[in-house]
Order: C-alpha cells, then structure tokens, then sequence
C-alpha cells in the first residue's frame, strides 16, 4: 500500500539551492546527492541499497533512463554511486548531458523517479534484473587470484568472515519489491538532496545540438532508449585540432629550461637495487607461470573460424573476446570512421531480430555484449551466467552472419560518432595524441587518417555494405572463450550456430606504407576546460609481433614504463618535482603504432618538464647498466606471469598470438614469452635505445 505521507505535492527533490559552477568546458553535468541513514558495512541495508542502485541507474533498460526519456531529456551517460563510510552514508546520480536546456527536466526526472519508487512496487522483471546485475557484479572476477583476494579481504572487514559473499548473495535471493520500496522510503526524505551543476560559461554547447537525438522504439509494447550510451568510440581517433601553430623558437625555451635544472639539485635516479627488493629473482619466475594454461582446447571450423576455449570449472560465469581484423586502418581514402560505423550498424538489429530483440534479451539476463572499433581490429567483448551462454554466442551470430544495415539506424549512428568526432568533444590528451599521429605518420598511411564529422558525414550505405563485405567473415575473425563450460558441449554449439557462416573474406594483416617523420616539428594547441598543459613526444614505434618486441619493452620499462624505479618518474617528477606524473610505451599492434612519452604539468613548468624529459632521453642514450636490465626483465616477467592468473587473461594473451599467427601450443606460447625476455642482452637494449627511442 502507498505511504499516505507520501504524496506528488508532498515529494520535493530539494530544498537547498544548487551549487552552480560555469567552466570552460564543453560538458553539462548534474549531480545529485542524497543522504542516507548510516549504514553499516555488514548490514541488509548495505544489500539493499545496491539493489535500489541497479534498479535505478544499471544498464540501458534503467528506470532512470526510462523517465528521462519520459521528459525528452538528451544525455550522454549515467553513473552512479552508493557510498557508506563510518560517520557518513550517501547515494549520488550523475549525469552527462548534452545541452544547458536538459538540465531542468533532468532534475524533474530525478524527482519523479524518486517519488515513484515511493509510491509504488518494482515490477517483476525490474526487481530480477536489478537482483541479477548484483549477483553477476558479486561474483564477476573471482577466477582471478587478485580480484578474489580483494573479494575475500572486503567481506573480512564488512562482516568479519571471509563467506560474507554466500550470505550476501541469499539475501539478494530472498529480497522482494516490498523490501526495496520500504528502504527507498526511508533513503530519500524529502527536499534533502543536494544538487550540483557544471555547464559552460560562455554556452559553448548551445541550444540542443544536431547531433543524436532521443529515439522510441516500441517491441512488444515495451519502450527502448536510444542515445548515447550505445555508441563506442576510440578515444585515439578524431578530428585534427584548429589553431595549431608553431613556437617562433621552441628550441631556446628548452635550453632555458634546461640551464635552470642543472641548476637545481639531483639526487639521480632510483636505486635499482631498491627496486630488484619487491622483485622475486630471475631464476625462480620461469617456473612459474600457470601450469593451467595449457588445459584449454580449440575448434577450427572447415570456414576458417577459430574458437580457443578455456574452461574453468569453478566460474559461475562465461567471457566471450574477439577480434576482428575490421579496424580503422582499413578506412578507405575521406571514409575514416567507416569501421566504427560499420561496427556500431551490426549491432542495431539482424535480419531475424529487432535491436530491441538484443537488449532487452541481454539486459534481463544480466549479460552484455559489445563490438568496439579499434585501430587495426574490432573487438567482440561479452559476459553472461554460465546458462545464457547460447543465447550470448546466438546475438553475436545474428551481428556477424545477418545484419540488417537499416537506412534510418545508419543516419542516426553517423549522427552520434560524428558529433563525439567533433574536436570540442575530445580532452586535450585525445588531441594531443590525435595531432601527434598525424605528424609521425605520412599521408597516405593507414595511421594517418582520424575520424572527423566531415568524413563520418560522408559515409553511406554502399560503404557500410562493401565494407562489410570485405572485411567480415570467419576466417578473419577469432574468438576466445573462458569460464564454466563444459568443452565438448561448447564445441557443438560453436558448429551448429557458426558452422554455415560462409564469406570469401580471408584479408592478411595490411602492411602500412612508408613513414614520414617531421623532425623537430612542435605544437601548441589550448584546449577548453584544461588547467594544465599534457606534454606528449612520440616517433615510430614497433609491431607487436616483432622478435625485437621484448627488447624494447625491457628497454621501455626502463625510461619511463615503472613507476617505481622509471628513470622518467625518478628525474622529472620525484627529483625535479615537474610534473603529476611523467611515463612512456609503445602502443604496438600487429602492424606498429607509437612510442610515445606522455607529461601533465602546470603551465609555468611545462617547458622545465620538456627540458628535463630531453636531458633523460640524452642520458638514455649513453646506456643502461646490466642491474637495470635484470631489473625491468624481473619485472615483466612478474606482470606476464600474473597476466595469466585468470581464464580471461589467458584468453587475451592467447588471442595476440593468434594475430601473430603464432601455432604454438599455449603453454609453451607461455614459456616462450620468459625465455625471450631472459635471452635479451644489455648490449640488445643499448643498440636498440640508440636507434629507436631517441627525440631526433
């Protein structure tokens, strides 16, 4: 029965005025928080309040989103968070908005959903989804040695037993629609919230944009949200900032910089030695990489389609990764963007079922599945229970083997990416890296082209189709599989869902043009909303597939790839006290990439920390000593070993040998990884630090 207390006039979202900040930023952001009775870390509310959390804010079948799409509110993400501390409780809703004008209507569907949950009981199918989404967040994980120790050291101090979790998840079980509604009303008094808003000063955004817009489906008298949260973006892709310019002599305000740090006192660099005392030595660490990854097993269908399985006995759960070689690098000329279209068009619906169809069967299962666009791949990432797994492998069948390719969905995904392209969109580390890579690599190299709304624009059908065409099939897609099955039974259902996929497609790696480096070249850019200034060098980096790969990850890890002991983060940032933080990497895919060194400072030390990261990379070049090498070997081969701790990430090590077209069996793939870091020499790094990772 409704609370007579609670009443449409009675419920109010706040009493207090909200806290207005004007930025210069591109984002309109509403936060609300409410307070909350003290809850104890051991207590049913604790579980209570995650449900009335997963009920409110989790998936796209949220009921926030349901009454934000009520009030024609356009936004571009929801988060959520419950947070209970010792003196303190609170529950907190953020949201990212698209324009100044949802601000108001957002806050009213704030309220109206609060006074609701009041009012009145979840529905069946709300309260089994939010029920399911705990318990799949509860047990997610734990085939990992590092997430279970975590998940065993929270429920000691929560409940003062390491099994808090198996009590956890049967209250879950045994809550009903009674239970939430009771504890929503004791949670969120009237008129106590707090409201926090941050939009641009100068309305930077303007007025509603052109770009997505709210759209309502109807399936089986259901309504289906559309915005942003379903599309994926790489967040290295982009259009080219505007107002770049050259420094009239960025050389000379180096060299004052420079001069002023030899000035200042150093203490060096960190000790190796310190370093080597967390490290377990060299010889114990061959041994001990998992025994367990060579318990998989495979399937290649006579179509090209290769599947790795990793059962896992103890898993609840079952992961599903891929990789399609459909990346951006295959954009043709003026098309850039087409990948990522192509990929966020698969999902939108099949031949045989509505999009609607795909997340409402996801959603109620608490399973998820995506495809995301990348540079030289697309990726294929899903989850579910262990008994939806068919269902899971059924909607990527329907994706991969009979899209639809709807005329309407496609304007309105070039819609979405297109606008996300715009440079006001991305963070000035995005643009920076953006402008970075079309500087190292020449015009005409796969790695060249960035996404920009004016090519997204471009795109029609005819190349979503041809594309698709050209780039899907079995033989160019690999999939791995981990977690709680049983391998005969997987393999069965592997051959009768894709067994009759059937495409000419059987595209090698592409082999990227000539590069072109423009030495010297140095750019400045300011960009909205950013108080500091993000530094970034790069050159031409190496494939992953590379025999000279672990060389330069030793050598890598070295300069700037450790926090502990990174000759970077001694000099520029624990000596000098220049920057927040100061490392290097390569971003090495099967066909190159990067080598980048990534700075974030203060305006008035950004030229210091340019100079200070120069006289690293000269220093570098004179060489490292055999205790450094021995030191970054020992480390990286402790972080491949722990890599491997899960099904998952056995998987995913897996699938990067499968790209290389590695056909050796996975544990000795394993064991290869240690005895090749172990066989490089300090003379192979020095060669390769003179060669390859100097700024000239």
């Amino acid at each position: 029965m409704p609370d007579p207390d609670v009443t449409p006039e009675s419920y109010i979202l706040t009493s207090f005025p909200p806290v207005t900040l004007d930025g210069d930023t591109n984002n309109v952001i509403v936060e609300v928080i409410f307070p909350m009775p003290l809850i104890t870390t051991s207590s049913t509310s604790r579980i209570l309040a995650h449900l009335l959390d997963e009920a409110i804010a989790g998936g796209q079948l949220s009921l926030l989103s349901q009454h934000l799409l009520a009030k024609g509110v356009s936004w571009i993400s929801i988060t959520s968070d419950f947070t209970s501390n010792q003196g303190a409780s609170w529950y907190s809703l953020v949201l990212n908005l698209n324009s100044e004008l949802d601000i108001e209507p957002a806050q009213n569907a704030v309220s109206e959903l609060v006074m609701s949950l009041q009012l009145n009981l979840l529905s069946d199918q709300d309260l089994q989804r939010a029920k399911l989404r705990v318990m799949v967040n509860r047990i997610s994980g734990l085939d990992d040695l590092e997430q279970m120790s975590k998940r065993l050291g929270e429920d000691f101090l929560q409940g003062g037993n390491v099994h808090l979790s198996e009590g956890i998840l049967q209250v879950v079980h045994q809550t009903t629609a009674q239970h939430i509604q009771n504890f929503a009303r004791s949670t969120f008094t009237s008129g106590t919230a707090r409201v926090g808003v941050y939009k641009p000063s100068d309305s930077i955004n303007g007025p509603h944009s052109n770009g997505p817009r709210l759209l309502m489906m109807h399936d089986n008298e259901c309504s289906l949200i559309l915005n942003h949260r379903s599309l994926h973006l790489d967040l290295d892709t982009c259009e080219q900032p505007n107002n770049m310019y050259s420094l009239s002599n960025p050389k000379r305000e180096v060299d004052s910089a420079i001069t002023l740090i030899q000035q200042t006192d150093s203490t060096g660099y960190a000790s190796p030695e310190e370093a080597l005392v967390y490290i377990p030595p060299l010889p114990s660490l061959l041994n001990h990489v998992p025994v367990d990854v060579d318990t998989g097993d495979s399937i290649t269908l006579p179509n090209g389609l290769r599947v790795l399985l990793l059962p896992d006995p103890s898993s609840n759960l079952i992961q599903v990764s891929g990789r399609v070689m459909a990346g951006s690098i295959f954009d043709p000329p003026g098309k850039a963007g087409l990948a990522s279209v192509t990929a966020q068009m698969l999902m939108k619906g099949s031949l045989n079922h509505s999009y609607a169809d795909f997340v409402y069967s996801l959603e109620n299962d608490a399973s998820n599945l995506y495809l995301k666009a990348g540079t030289e791949t697309t990726t294929i990432s899903g989850q579910s229970l262990v008994q939806n797994v068919r269902l899971l492998l059924l909607i990527l069948r329907e994706w991969l083997m009979f899209p639809r390719f709807d005329a309407n969905d496609l304007q309105f995904v070039k819609e979405g990416l297109s606008e996300l392209a715009s440079p006001d969109r991305k963070t000035a580390e995005a643009r920076g890296h953006q402008l970075l890579q079309r500087t190292v690599f020449a015009a005409g190299h796969p790695m060249y082209s960035v996404m920009s709304t004016a090519s997204v624009m471009s795109i029609e059908h005819s190349d979503v189709l041809n594309f698709y065409q050209t780039r899907y099939g079995p033989a160019t897609t690999k999939l791995v599989i981990s977690g709680g099955f049983d391998i005969v039974l997987m393999k069965q259902i592997i051959d009768s869902l894709f067994s009759s996929w059937s495409s000419p497609v059987n595209t090698p790696p592409t082999t990227p043009n000539p590069v072109t480096v423009l030495n010297g070249t140095f750019y400045k850019e300011k960009v909205p909303g950013t108080a500091h200034v993000i530094t970034q060098l790069g050159r031409v980096g190496l494939s992953r597939c590379s025999p000279k790969y672990w060389t330069a990850m030793i050598a890598n890890q070295i300069l700037g790839g450790d926090t502990l002991s990174s000759r970077l983060g001694s000099h520029v940032r624990d000596n000098q006290g220049l920057t927040y933080g100061v490392v290097s990497g390569y971003e090495a895919g099967y066909t190159g990439g990067l080598f980048l060194i990534r700075m974030q400072t203060v305006p008035e030390k950004a030229a210091a920390g340019l100079a200070a990261v120069k006289e690293v990379l000269n220093d570098f070049a004179r060489g490292v000593t055999g205790l450094e090498v021995e030191t970054a070997k020992r480390n990286l081969i402790s972080q491949h070993t722990l890599s491997l701790r899960s099904s998952q990430g056995v998987g995913l090590f897996l699938l990067g040998k499968e790209i290389c077209s590695s056909s050796t069996p996975p544990a000795q793939q394993a064991q290869q990884v240690v005895r090749d870091i172990l066989a490089v020499s300090v003379d192979d790094v020095n060669e390769h630090i003179r060669f390859h990772m100097q700024p000239e």
